[in-house]
């Protein structure tokens, strides 16, 4: 948690020195740098990779797409980009991001030149649709961007108003990954088809499956269809729906102007052999010459200049000496170089600091003051921050337990309606009303996250409400949402949910149903998930009478080594081979155990060979591992070796020795043990001529002995 805080702050402070606003904050997991670059902010992500602000020591700024892992490791697709950057790289012109560098060693990420300024969805979704005659600017500019793509053997492939952003020089084309070369696969590794919908093209779901340089002419016309009418011509709705519209209905072009409608009709004919040549909707568009800031509307203009990164140096140096001072531990020494950077009143730096500070106060447990500069710098913050804000505010209400404080930012985040957040919010904002037992509204906030269909957010969504609904008794319902999150195949959320299955089904007795779900879970190869399935499996197994196969799981388990659940399955097989008779196998489980030096594990395998050195009629020997057992100071284990240790010594008629170790197992106040041990305190006194000394026993665990 403190590592993730200082990336926060660290993430704020450089966004104030590299002068450019980012849509979000890097994430915990999210790398801190790429090759040369160092990442300082989230501008998106798609089905392949990860999009991020980027700068490089000599202050370039870039946009670096980093490629998710399962892709980057299917050498079919390394191959592919590797084929399509060297193309990008001979690629240029006044409406394209250069791609400046590559890397295909390792980690996969290609980086362009950053463009700063809004994308035409923001600007249409602010400020509405634009006049005919900006549309036809527009369309020419971008022409001559898809020209240098297309000279070059390259199709776009996402030609989306998210993927034209509006620079001080006019719109470009940006490539959130999935640029492609004409005749290449049209979909991801696992099958998906490439691209957003509706900007897919008919031949796409066709033989060959690949729409070629015709397909970003269908996806321009309904960029221009957008821009002119604020909305799709296939209209919105299940992509399921949206598709259809596009594969077998006429586009709604009502919304398109006159003068703009034979154009935009033409480009969108499903035949791809009707569809316009980049130089005859040239010709069409050319009158209107190319889109220059001038020429936008005037809002959009102001939210262009306002994106525009600004050249500071003073007080983003404070605040990076600072966040170097806080890394060093000296909280002191930060928090006044953080308010040294407030003190000229800087409107950029000043919000920015006051974020820092309250990232500060919050990691020094501060949380009045953290909440005080949190909420100054609100109405300080530009939209990006305030939301930034926002969710900082609702995060630290949640984590300190306060939850209408808490579900009063939740709420004002998801007004904002930004996807990204809107995501987050709804998911946190179910955790807490489940938490508080409110669960119509739990599930209301969670079907809200799933219907975000956020990458991250929505199955996690949907494996929460499986947990809530098992956790109150709705098998039937905790079923359907476990299955649910397993057909996402979210890496992590898809193999939880085959593991949450197979416990259901294995305490509801549907034995082959639990060992299905857990086989899936192995077969997904998780290192968590994997482990703990192999280890139900052995449960299965032992339920079955099955011992082979218990003893098969088990062993698997333990062969990971995984810390946590390798001595929990070397301790089950060891179990195992004692009912077995198989006593030196056993013996070899237990002591791997006690050799693992594990404070969780070692002890409770101690335990099991002092039980085991009693059984085979050593009790020296098991009086040791008994011992070293209770050292082990395991609140569970601890109490269970005394227990133990007292019945072999009662048994032995070593009473005294006995007494001392029922009575510190009595006073360990376990509620199986403790119990137990009393009891035979109890028993043994009321058998003994030493009533003396059984009423002091019983007294030091503050029993009342009624008379001798």
């Amino acid at each position: 948690m403190q590592q993730t805080r200082l990336v926060d702050l660290g993430v704020i402070v450089r966004r104030a020195e590299n002068g450019v606003q980012v849509k979000e904050q890097l994430r915990a997991d999210d790398p801190q740098s790429a090759g040369p670059y160092q990442l300082y902010g989230r501008l998106g992500e798609g089905r392949t990779g990860v999009l991020f602000n980027g700068r490089s020591e000599d202050g370039r700024q870039v946009a670096l797409r980093v490629v998710r892992p399962q892709f980057a490791a299917d050498p079919a697709f390394r191959q592919r980009l590797a084929r399509e950057a060297s193309a990008l790289r001979r690629v240029g012109g006044p409406a394209l991001a250069p791609l400046v560098d590559a890397s295909f060693d390792g980690p996969l990420w290609l980086a362009s030149t950053y463009l700063p300024g809004p994308s035409l969805a923001e600007a249409v979704n602010r400020h509405g649709p634009w006049e005919a005659e900006t549309v036809r600017s527009l369309g020419v500019s971008l022409l001559q961007g898809l020209a240098a793509l297309h000279e070059h053997g390259l199709a776009h492939r996402d030609l989306t108003p998210r993927n034209v952003i509006l620079t001080k020089d006019g719109p470009c084309l940006v490539d959130f990954g999935t640029m492609g070369v004409f005749g290449a696969v049209s979909r991801t590794a696992i099958g998906a088809p490439m691209g957003t919908p509706p900007f897919l093209p008919p031949e796409l779901f066709r033989p060959p499956h690949d729409p070629g340089p015709a397909g970003d002419l269908f996806a321009l016309g309904l960029l221009l269809a957008y821009a002119a009418g604020g909305s799709s011509p296939f209209g919105g709705g299940p992509p399921s729906a949206v598709l259809h519209r596009v594969l077998h209905e006429a586009p709604d072009l009502s919304l398109v102007p006159p003068a703009l409608r034979e154009a935009v009709a033409a480009c969108l004919a499903k035949d791809p052999a009707r569809r316009p040549s980049l130089r005859d909707l040239h010709g069409v568009l050319s009158s209107a010459g190319p889109l220059t800031r001038q020429r936008l509307p005037e809002q959009v203009a102001a939210l262009v200049a306002a994106q525009q990164p600004e050249v500071r140096q003073t007080r983003p140096k404070l605040l990076q000496d600072g966040l170097a001072r806080l890394r060093s531990g000296d909280l002191d020494g930060a928090r006044a170089l953080f308010q040294h950077a407030l003190s000229d009143g800087d409107q950029v730096v000043a919000p920015v600091a006051m974020n820092a500070l309250g990232l500060l106060e919050k990691l020094a447990g501060n949380i009045d003051a953290a909440r005080h500069w949190y909420t100054r710098a609100l109405p300080l913050s530009g939209p990006d921050e305030a939301r930034s804000t926002l969710w900082d505010l609702a995060l630290l209400e949640h984590e300190e337990g306060t939850p209408e404080a808490a579900r009063h930012w939740l709420q004002q985040v998801i007004g904002t309606r930004d996807p990204e957040y809107l995501a987050k919010a709804t998911r946190t904002l179910a955790d807490l009303e489940a938490d508080q037992g409110d669960l119509d509204a739990a599930r209301h906030w969670y079907q809200q996250a799933i219907a975000t269909r956020h990458p991250e957010e929505a199955p996690q969504a949907i494996a929460a409400l499986g947990e809530l609904e098992k956790e109150h008794g709705n098998l039937d319902a905790a079923r359907h949402w476990y299955q649910q999150a397993i057909a996402t195949r979210h890496p992590e959320e898809a193999p939880r949910a085959m593991v949450a299955l197979g416990e259901l089904e294995k305490d509801c007795g549907n034995l082959d149903a639990a060992r299905h779900w857990y086989q899936q879970a192995v077969a997904t190869g998780h290192p968590r998930q994997g482990v703990i399935a192999m280890c139900g499996l052995g449960l299965v197994g032992m339920e079955l009478d099955d011992d082979d196969a218990a003893a098969h799981w088990w062993g698997r388990a333990a062969a990971t080594g995984h810390s946590a659940f390798a001595p929990v399955a070397l301790i089950q097989l060891g179990l195992l081979e004692w009912r077995r008779g198989d006593v030196n196998s056993a013996y070899a489980r237990f002591r791997q155990v006690v050799d693992l030096d594990d404070p969780d594990s070692s002890p409770e395998g101690m335990f099991l060979l002092g039980s085991l050195a009693e059984e085979q009629g050593g009790p020296d020997v098991a009086r040791e591992w008994y011992l070293r057992a209770i050292a082990g100071a395991h609140p569970e284990t601890a109490p269970q070796a005394m227990l133990a240790l007292g019945v072999m010594q009662a048994g032995r008629g070593e009473l005294e020795d006995a007494a001392e170790w029922l009575g510190a197992a009595a006073e360990s106040e376990h509620p199986e043990y403790a119990p137990e041990a009393l009891e035979l305190l109890r028993s043994l006194a009321g058998r003994q001529k030493r009533p003396g000394f059984w009423r002091q026993a019983l007294g030091s665990v503050e029993i009342s002995f009624g008379g001798e």
